[in-house]
């Protein structure tokens, strides 16, 4: 175990490996420490990612999926913009 407790844009960057997610096609909403653990929440146009990183060890330990919706106000301002992301 190391002393260390990792940064919470290291644990982003875990998290999103270990869902095969890039910043590129996805949107952190939440990345808190909390009890020695991240929660990170992040968001597809068609999932949503509830993932769990220890602080001290950068292991994931818990790791949730659920579908959603593609049109999301909080991923895209519009329907024309959800679909420019589907057609790239």
């Amino acid at each position: 175990m190391k002393n260390m407790i990792c940064s919470p844009a290291e644990a982003r960057r875990i998290a999103m490996e270990y869902a095969g997610l890039t910043y590129d096609d996805s949107r952190c909403l939440r990345n808190v420490l909390e009890d020695g653990f991240y929660e990170i929440v992040i968001l597809t146009p068609f999932q949503k990612y509830e993932i769990y990183v220890d602080a001290q060890t950068d292991e994931v330990t818990g790791f949730n999926t659920e579908p959603r919706l593609i049109v999301d106000e909080e991923l895209f301002e519009s329907v024309e913009d959800a679909l420019r992301y589907l057609a790239a």
